[in-house]
């Protein structure tokens, strides 16, 4: 009998690279523990969801926000082609965050950036 709900070979595969972008984000704080945001690139096959084109001139990005000690928040973000992943600190990363985050994840991380 065929199975009436097959797994998606997509799902699969954007299930498998999530869970390496989430293994190497959580590998990244943990060797940068003063660190709020990361910025990086996104991952083929990390969002379920399409994203289409960025904007002229811009590249998908993703801004890993660490939440808690064992959470992140993933948001994609589109950003100028020559900003770089590496130069970019928690206080220019943090007013990317505030522009595009929900409001209840903005006071989740002000809380957080109060209590250390």
């Amino acid at each position: 009998m065929k199975d009436p709900n097959p797994v998606d070979a997509s799902f699969d595969k954007a299930s498998e690279r999530s869970g390496l972008a989430s293994e190497t984000d959580r590998v990244w704080f943990e060797k940068h523990p003063e660190r709020v945001h990361r910025l990086r690139d996104l991952v083929p096959f990390e969002s379920i969801e399409p994203l289409g084109l960025p904007p002229p001139g811009r590249t998908w990005r993703i801004l890993v926000t660490q939440v808690a000690a064992c959470g992140r928040l993933r948001l994609p973000v589109p950003l100028p082609s020559y900003v770089s992943n590496e130069d970019a600190d928690d206080q220019e990363l943090g007013l990317i965050f505030d522009k595009i985050a929900p409001a209840d994840l903005r006071k989740v991380i002000s809380m957080k950036k109060r209590s250390q």
